[in-house]
């Protein structure tokens, strides 16, 4: 039988202490990887101070908007697919809401609703429009 230690703990227990906090950690890690983050940088982009995407133009009256339900997995999976409509010529904008919406705002002169739903990310994760153009 092992002895105790001067704390009173056992070794063995110490070990399985620390092994069972790791693992707490390890779990806050991955809960808060699966949930906060991609909320956060899912509405972030390179040229923005705040959390939404916003035109380029704000002045200009010709900016179309529709709502995307896409099929993807998780939320995880928005920024993906944020990024790759952002590649598109005409988009101005891509707003994500929970648990599957893009809000996209386009220039109609530069690109259409149709071109926006052939964008590849669509073969691996298809999308509807589920609010008209505006």
């Amino acid at each position: 039988m092992p002895e105790k230690t001067s704390t009173g703990i056992r070794e063995g227990n110490k070990r399985n202490i620390a092994l069972a906090e790791i693992g707490v950690i390890a779990v806050a890690i991955i809960i808060f990887s699966y949930f906060a983050l991609p909320m956060f940088f899912t509405n972030v982009s390179a040229g923005s101070t705040g959390l939404q995407t916003l035109p380029a133009n704000p002045a200009n009256n010709s900016i179309s908007k529709i709502t995307l339900q896409v099929q993807i997995p998780c939320q995880g999976h928005a920024p993906l697919s944020s990024g790759e409509l952002k590649k598109i010529s005409g988009i101005e904008g891509v707003q994500f809401s929970l648990p599957n919406y893009f809000e996209v705002s386009f220039n109609p002169a530069k690109t259409s609703k149709e071109q926006i739903l052939a964008a590849g990310i669509f073969r691996q994760f298809p999308a509807k429009i589920t609010a008209g153009q505006r």
